[in-house]
């Protein structure tokens, strides 16, 4: 089985800095043949709430199987959020995942979107919160 994995390092930003307008990506990708299958881990904040929501991208359609996880840390404590489940992806219909919203002004968010398709294993893990 081949296995293909993209870690982005964990880069801490701000999660007051973030805008509804602009957003933090973090992406993996591996290639079933010739038609790629992307993740992306999305992030902004509006009104004081964080939100982080798992992508797939794909260039033919694919199905397969999701893991959206999230931890978080901060003054008030950790939480641990886990999200699964089937999707479908192809040219012009991005799959959203998973969506995750937070408010815990000053915390640390590990956001990390698994996905299975046909035998093989996308990754995408990103670091968001206060610096």
């Amino acid at each position: 089985m081949t296995r293909h994995r993209q870690l982005m390092s964990g880069m801490a930003v701000a999660a007051i800095g973030l805008t509804a307008a602009g957003a933090a990506v973090s992406t993996g990708s591996a290639h079933s043949g010739v038609e790629p299958v992307r993740c992306e881990i999305q992030a902004s904040t509006r009104a004081g709430m964080t939100s982080l929501t798992g992508m797939v991208k794909a260039d033919a359609v694919h199905t397969g199987i999701y893991r959206f996880d999230v931890k978080s840390s901060g003054r008030s404590g950790s939480s641990n959020i886990s999200q699964s489940g089937e999707f479908e992806a192809g040219p012009g219909e991005d799959a959203e995942v998973g969506n995750v919203m937070l408010s815990s002004p000053g915390a640390i968010f590990d956001a990390r979107l698994e996905l299975e398709v046909r035998g093989k294993t996308i990754v995408c893990d990103k670091r968001f919160g206060a610096i």
